[in-house]
């Protein structure tokens, strides 16, 4: 009866059979944040309590971020922030101040739109926030 010989394994292949198990682990990891941030999450704000909403890609291709009014939240300022791009080229994107009249759970819907078409609206030009208002 003959035994069997399995060939050892190399320094080198130990090592790379480890990095590909760290690898896994890192994607399983990054994979688990992303899903974590992603989420949605909601702050309790108080009634008359200002809040920021900021939405990117203002003025991309003439569209422009607009809040769709309700009669329990008010808008209190807007204004565009601008970033400059590795490139140079600076992005802009459009900071709305909020303030609640009332408590309550409410859904703020935002429209990025342009000005002389306002009834197109594409993939990904809408936003819904809730936000929760307490006493």
């Amino acid at each position: 009866m003959m035994a069997k010989l399995t060939p050892k394994k190399t320094i080198m292949e130990k090592i790379l059979h480890k990095v590909k198990n760290d690898k896994r682990l890192y994607v399983i990891f990054f994979l688990i944040l992303l899903v974590s941030v992603s989420c949605k999450s909601t702050k309790k704000l108080a009634v008359g309590e200002e809040f920021k909403i900021v939405l990117e890609g203002e003025g991309d291709g003439g569209f422009s971020w607009q809040f769709v009014e309700n009669p329990e939240i008010v808008i209190t300022d807007s204004f565009k922030i601008d970033k400059e791009k590795e490139n140079g080229l600076s992005e802009y994107s459009k900071v709305f101040v909020l303030k609640s009249l009332k408590p309550g759970s409410y859904k703020l819907l935002f429209k990025k739109i342009r000005s002389f078409d306002p009834d197109l609206i594409l993939e990904g030009h809408l936003k819904e926030i809730t936000v929760n208002i307490k006493k």
